[in-house]
């Protein structure tokens, strides 16, 4: 009896081994591998991080970092539902962009004049303030001061992803060249008044401080709202304020570069710039559009507003710019946290795609894209330094509990404090700032 328990024992754990060999046969262990699936009529995202700025962890993507970006779309509704041509979206790589190394094409510190008139004064009151021991230092790059750079943050961020920008590509605008819109959150009143002595404009909005899709459209609004009052304030000046650009609180912009690509375009009419989130290129490169479904469609028809294309793409949240001329066409869609809502619940989804939904679908705008925007979501450590130079905006993962970076620029840094990189980042662009390792 004993022996027939044993024997039926010992082939049910053979029966086991072999499953599980089966199904480790079947699974794709590639480094690279990033898996979708639909929940919840949202797009989630198993992603692989980078730990240790190269060597590969199955660590899941910290989602106090950011949000992936969302659709309440099926991977079938994905592919296009109309061959118009007018849909097609325009994929422009990068023109060749300057050599940040070189001293010709971009000087840091003391050596460069700007356009702006105002750029080489600085107030004692910036000067007296430090980040993690650093002084704020003003740098002096050649870039068209006609950017309006939109800047989303949170109270709960000022410390771990403000400050680190303050202290460096923030150093390159005029100080009216940038508004950080956030929230009401407790967690960031300690450092709101320092962001505020250092001549920061800080829109403080009634808006959500939490990742909901009333939150994030909420503070959109509030953003395109404080462009349209920048614009009217420097009416007068045409030169001003050409092209507003989206940045999330945890990129770093290479200015000069990102001006170097604008200025291949013409901003007094309709462009939409930025990328398509890699997860939706990643899965769906042969048809990476999302359609117009017939319930936005309806809707779109009770606000007596015409479908202008079928399908559109939009680019990540993280970064994307857009000419005064397609601003000012969208108006009425954009300004103000009331309207943005209201098209936000027409696109019938969350902020970003919203943008793009406005952009391509209701006012006919395709995205122009620009494979040179990196954020945390591409392997920033399988890059060269002369690579990363060129790169118009970067990236981090850090893990809200540990603190603990698992993708940034491939950079060694002594800096103390520096563990998003973006300080070690800073000094590859401009080394003649004066906390720089030399």
């Amino acid at each position: 009896m004993f022996d027939r328990y044993l024997r039926t024992i010992q082939l049910c754990m053979t029966g086991m081994v072999c499953v599980v060999v089966a199904v480790l046969l079947t699974y794709d262990w590639s480094p690279e591998s990033s898996s979708v699936f639909v929940h919840s009529d949202i797009l989630v995202v198993e992603h692989t991080t980078i730990n240790n700025f190269g060597s590969f962890s199955d660590d899941k993507l910290d989602h106090n970092q950011e949000e992936p970006d969302h659709t309440n779309l099926t991977p079938q509704e994905v592919k296009p539902t109309s061959t118009n041509q007018n849909q097609n979206v325009n994929k422009k790589k990068a023109p060749n962009l300057p050599d940040h190394t070189s001293p010709t094409s971009q000087t840091d510190g003391k050596v460069a004049e700007s356009t702006s008139t105002n750029e080489k004064e600085t107030s004692p009151e910036v000067t007296s303030i430090k980040i993690s021991g650093k002084p704020l230092e003003k740098v002096n790059a050649n870039y068209t001061h006609n950017i309006y750079f939109s800047v989303k943050s949170s109270g709960k961020n000022y410390k771990d992803r403000l400050f680190p920008s303050m202290l460096t590509w923030f150093q390159l605008l005029d100080k009216d060249e940038l508004t950080i819109t956030s929230d009401n959150a407790s967690a960031g009143k300690p450092y709101l008044d320092r962001i505020k002595k250092a001549g920061f404009n800080v829109v403080i909005s009634s808006c959500p401080g939490d990742h909901s899709y009333k939150a994030l459209c909420c503070k959109t609004g509030m953003e395109f709202s404080s462009y349209y009052k920048a614009l009217e304030k420097h009416n007068g000046n045409k030169d001003r304020y050409q092209w507003y650009c989206h940045v999330d609180d945890d990129i770093y912009v290479n200015v000069p570069q990102l001006s170097h690509v604008l200025q291949q375009y013409d901003p007094s009419k309709p462009y939409y710039i930025g990328r398509y989130p890699w997860i939706l290129r990643r899965r769906y490169d042969k048809h990476p559009y999302l359609p117009v479904n017939e319930k936005a469609k309806n809707r779109i028809h009770k606000r007596n507003l015409t479908v202008m294309a079928d399908i559109f793409q939009y680019a990540t949240g993280a970064t994307y710019c857009a000419s005064r001329a397609l601003i000012m066409k969208g108006e009425h869609l954009l300004n103000g946290k009331d309207n943005f809502i209201a098209s936000c619940e027409l696109a019938g989804n969350f902020d970003d795609i919203t943008v793009g939904f406005i952009f391509g679908a209701v006012l006919g705008c395709n995205l122009t894209e620009v494979d040179s925007i990196y954020n945390q979501f591409y392997k920033l450590g399988n890059f060269s330094k002369e690579q990363i130079s060129k790169f118009l905006t970067v990236s981090y993962i850090m893990n809200a509990k540990t603190h603990k970076v698992t993708n940034a620029v491939p950079l060694k840094s002594n800096i103390p404090g520096d563990i998003t990189r973006f300080m070690a980042y800073h000094c590859l662009l401009y080394p003649s700032v004066s906390w720089c390792p030399r």
